[in-house]
């Protein structure tokens, strides 16, 4: 929490602030999310729970006790990393999570499957944000549509994915 305060902190008035606040349990993630929001955060992102998997009504209702937590103007990113967390938010699921919640406004999509990545994208009759964050095919999700990435390498090297996407922007 103090690190997420930091942050929110250090770039107040110069980038938008998404925390991260899945956790194991539900009720973490609950108090996470109450932070950030208080905390003065843009929005969140909630990764599945992990290692023990889930139905899919279990992680529509975890994603909707969650985000219906925090005020409806607090935006969310459901995150789905299918292949480190043991479940998999199908493109139905995200739909139904979409439809109670008015503050689910995208999702954080790790895993490089084209067509998952295109249901995605027409969530919400194309209106559902959706960041990549399969590197090696970044300028590929760019070219369909997705709004742009969420990386673990460009937190430490940004310039390359900074450089590819303002080209891409610039239609280079």
């Amino acid at each position: 929490e103090k690190i997420a305060e930091t942050i929110i902190q250090t770039a107040a008035g110069r980038v938008t602030v998404f925390i991260h606040c899945g956790a194991m349990n539900e009720q973490d993630t609950i108090r996470l999310l109450g932070h950030a929001e208080k905390a003065g955060a843009d929005g969140a992102g909630i990764v599945t729970p992990a290692f023990f998997g889930a139905t899919d009504r279990e992680l529509e209702e975890y994603y909707v006790t969650a985000a219906q937590s925090v005020s409806d103007s607090f935006p969310i990113y459901l995150y789905n990393i299918p292949q480190c967390s043991a479940n998999d938010i199908s493109r139905e699921t995200a739909e139904k999570i979409t439809a109670r919640c008015e503050n689910i406004i995208g999702i954080k999509y790790s895993f490089a499957d084209i067509n998952r990545t295109v249901d995605y994208l027409n969530l919400k009759d194309g209106s559902f944000s959706v960041l990549h964050g399969c590197d090696r095919a970044f300028t590929s999700m760019l070219a369909l549509g997705c709004d742009g990435t969420v990386s673990g390498i460009a937190g430490v090297f940004p310039e390359p994915f900074v450089r590819v996407y303002k080209a891409f922007c610039e239609g280079d």
